[in-house]
């Protein structure tokens, strides 16, 4: 829509701007009679659409565009593309944040072509009968009628609206592939003018039919234009100008069509420029490829090498080049990248390049390979014996098409290529000192450095261990140790020699296996080794020297016997003690050979029974622990070296069977002694007297004495 301003800088137009805006409503509402006047917008769901050839933002431009008479349009192809591709043309505004925005009168078609076009050719859109609009299967289009959507090649079919034009009042017209909620935008034209419209992003929002924002993926005059007359004022019709630039190549055809200075504008407002057949024709060179960088940047001089090359019109090419030597084979992933296989070639740079219908791609910097030759960045181990056989991993880079590894002078036993950047070899026989390990490919041989120094050794003799024995009691619970004669003939002091206990089923070996965690010198039998056959083995190591010695095993020692069975003994002092005083108590635990269990110690729960209650109710104590009165006390008693003592008190002065169950002593489990208490010669006898109730002072009285016995108890 023209804006105020342009109205009062037209004021000569008087009468004929507003007869030719009367007329165009004219024609904008039979249009809206004939699609309904009330449109109910809806969101259009994703229509994927299927592309022969996938287009690039700037592979079409506009060349005109009439929004008076058939309210038609004409792009140019700047790129060939295959039958089956199809692009959509929408006349929605776009908005950055929300995507297209739906109003009556705007919709979308979808162009496709049969078959292949070549850059160059310009398709034009007719999308109405002079501001008629004829739909398939219309009264007028059975009448004979021509359809009002037609192009000038390909097909054109309405997707969605089927009553859309282009808008005298400004409007927009994009093309795109992709989906309508996720479009990727080939190119767009805009001729709305309104206070706030600017090149760099348009009306800057869509909320009527002719306003649009620039979508991000295009930028105006260099994929997208805006086109407007002086001022800059609105008007209606535009076309590429006949003398403008007309042949070259994609690039430069791109930056002329999307120039607004070569461009023509109908400042009448009312006579369309003719569109089909387009006054002037175009010629679309191949443009000079371009390599804007390479990754990587070298490899080997065997070749083998991927390489992707990135870069502009690549479309088409005919061949890619490392210096003169053809790449081994490529492939044109898109106009901006390729990927070649570096062929073989020498130490050195050399320039890739491409070519295409359109020349070759220039030397520079960007595009410099190198070929290069092996090196060696380590080794590992750096050392082995002189009789060779050690495996040795070098890494570094170039190694493809390794034809030889050495150390020294001496090509290594084998050696594998595993990758370009490691080589694993196995030392050849050499002499002791030093050498260096080179790789040679057809690039040449890998300089020498520290990094690749490989050390000889002279091997170290390994130890022997001898007389290993087995000394302890073979019984469970018991610890056995081992021992052995340790020597060097480079007196080497020893190392961290190894060790290993084994029980077996007999003394031959049967059913031999290890015993899990006995790994140390000594080893204390457990219950899984009674009837067993216990052995020892000793793996002598230096502390020098890279080679442990051989494994020696002692013989086999007798089957383990079980742990012996222990008893109690309870001693006391005294069978007859003074009742209430106290009697020592020793209890003596025995192994089965009767002798004291010395390991036996610490304290242990003795439970003493059988004792009786003096006649006052009173029972006595063991170890300092008062008796108590069910006839069964647990009381804590010391045992040093087997042996342990404790008071025992009882006050019944009469013969006891005192019973003494040990805690851990199962054979036998109960001890008895017999303990007869004799009675104390303390006693006391207590005479009191009491006066009779009733007597005065003064009177005679008269007393009743009583007498107390007490024994020793009290």
């Amino acid at each position: 829509m023209e804006n105020n301003a342009n109205i009062q800088n037209n004021q000569t137009k008087g009468a004929f701007y507003s007869w030719r805006k009367t007329i165009k409503g004219v024609k904008r509402r039979s249009l809206y009679i004939l699609i309904a006047v009330a449109i109910v917008l809806f969101s259009l769901p994703a229509i994927p659409a299927v592309a022969a050839t996938t287009l690039s933002t700037g592979d079409i431009v506009f060349v005109g565009i009439n929004s008076d008479g058939d309210d038609d349009f004409s792009f140019l192809l700047l790129k060939d593309i295959t039958a089956g591709t199809s692009i959509y043309i929408t006349d929605k505004g776009w908005n950055d944040s929300t995507g297209f925005y739906s109003a009556a009168g705007d919709g979308i078609c979808q162009w496709s072509t049969s078959s292949d076009l070549s850059a160059g050719t310009i398709i034009h859109i007719k999308t109405s009968n002079n501001g008629t609009l004829v739909k398939p299967g219309s009264t007028e289009a059975l009448a004979g009628t021509p359809l009002s959507l037609q192009a000038s090649i390909g097909a054109v079919t309405w997707i969605e609206d089927n009553g859309s034009v282009i808008s005298y009042t400004g409007d927009q017209i994009f093309l795109y592939q992709g989906t309508h909620s996720a479009p990727t935008f080939v190119t767009g034209i805009h001729y709305n003018v309104e206070a706030a419209t600017t090149n760099s992003n348009w009306d800057g929002s869509s909320s009527v039919v002719q306003t649009s924002a620039l979508p991000d993926q295009l930028t105006n005059g260099v994929n997208a234009i805006w086109l407007y007359g002086a001022g800059p004022t609105e008007y209606d019709n535009f076309r590429y100008k006949e003398a403008a630039t007309k042949e070259g190549t994609p690039v430069e055809l791109r930056a002329a069509i999307n120039n607004i200075d070569n461009w023509d504008v109908d400042t009448t407002n009312s006579t369309a420029y003719t569109l089909n057949p387009f006054p002037v024709s175009f010629t679309v060179k191949a443009a000079v490829p371009t390599i804007s960088s390479i990754n990587p940047t070298s490899g080997s001089t065997a070749g083998g090498t991927s390489v992707t090359i990135s870069g502009t019109s690549f479309t088409g090419a005919t061949a890619v080049k490392f210096g003169s030597a053809n790449a081994s084979s490529y492939n044109v992933d898109s106009d901006t990248q390729i990927t070649a296989t570096s062929p073989a070639g020498s130490a050195g740079v050399v320039d890739i390049t491409v070519t295409t219908a359109g020349g070759t791609s220039a030397s520079s910097v960007a595009a410099q390979f190198t070929y290069m030759v092996p090196s060696i960045n380590s080794i590992s181990p750096t050392s082995g014996s002189t009789a060779g056989g050690t495996s040795v991993t070098i890494s570094g880079t170039n190694f493809t098409g390794a034809t030889a590894v050495k150390f020294g002078s001496t090509n290594a036993s084998s050696y594998n290529v595993d990758s370009d950047t490691q080589i694993t070899a196995t030392s050849p026989a050499g002499s002791a000192g030093v050498v260096d390990i080179t790789v040679i490919t057809a690039g040449g041989t890998s300089a020498t450095s520290a990094a690749d120094q490989f050390a000889y050794i002279v091997p170290n003799s390994s130890p022997v261990a001898s007389d290993v024995q087995i000394s302890g009691t073979v019984q469970v619970g018991q610890a056995l140790a081992g021992s052995y004669t340790y020597t060097d003939v480079e007196s080497d002091a020893e190392g961290t020699s190894t060790f290993q206990w084994y029980r077996s089923n007999d003394n031959s070996g049967t059913g031999k296996a290890a015993i899990g965690g006995a790994t140390a010198i000594n080893y204390t039998l457990v219950a899984d080794d009674l009837g067993k056959y216990i052995s020892f083995q000793v793996t002598p190591v230096a502390s020098a020297g890279t080679t442990p010695g051989t494994p020696v095993e002692s013989s086999y020692t007798t089957a383990v016997n079980a742990t012996p069975a222990h008893t109690a003994t309870a001693v006391a002092a005294t069978s007859t003690p003074a009742a209430g005083t106290g009697d020592t108590i020793t209890l003596t635990v025995k192994k089965s050979d009767n002798s004291t269990d010395a390991d036996f110690d610490g304290d242990k729960t003795v439970t003493i029974t059988g004792y009786e209650g003096a006649p006052d109710a009173t029972y006595g104590s063991f170890g300092g622990t008062a008796l108590e009165a069910d006839g069964s006390t647990e009381v804590t008693v010391t045992f040093t070296d087997g042996v342990g003592t404790a008071a025992l008190i009882i006050n019944k002065a009469d013969e006891q069977i005192i019973g003494f169950s040990l805690a851990g002593v199962t054979t036998p489990a109960t001890n008895s002694l017999t303990i007869t208490p004799t009675a104390g010669a303390v006693a006391s006898l207590t005479v009191t007297t009491h006066p009779i109730p009733g007597a005065a002072s003064g009177d005679t009285f008269v007393t009743q004495p009583v007498v107390t016995l007490k024994d020793q108890y009290a």
